[in-house]
């Protein structure tokens, strides 16, 4: 399964997770292999700056990329539709957490 979390900066898990989707400076995505994440990456949100439609250019950024499941805090109506057009699965997180304790909070791939 592929996973991403918007994050506050690049430093992949160590990385913390950001206030509101679209408007995160990062991605942090991984994906989950025997209950790990493996392979961790992270890719600049472009629209991270834009003063209007960021949610969309986002959730474009996580199509392309294969994400499966966003971990985030907030994500608007918007992109909550796109996601769902998108079959990209939404679990709500807590904002400012590190992505690694996140993860160990939530089980994921269990």
């Amino acid at each position: 399964m592929r996973v991403a979390v918007p994050t506050k900066n690049s430093n992949g898990l160590k990385g913390e997770v950001a206030e509101v989707f679209s408007r995160a400076p990062f991605f942090t995505i991984f994906d989950f292999i025997d209950s790990k994440p493996k392979d961790v990456y992270v890719v600049d949100n472009t629209a991270s700056t834009y003063s209007h439609g960021a949610g969309p250019i986002s959730v474009k950024i996580l199509d392309d990329n294969k994400v499966e499941l966003l971990l985030a805090p907030e994500i608007g109506i918007g992109a909550s539709t796109l996601l769902e057009m998108m079959k990209i699965k939404y679990r709500k997180v807590e904002k400012n957490v590190r992505v690694s304790i996140l993860l160990n909070e939530l089980n994921i791939g269990h």
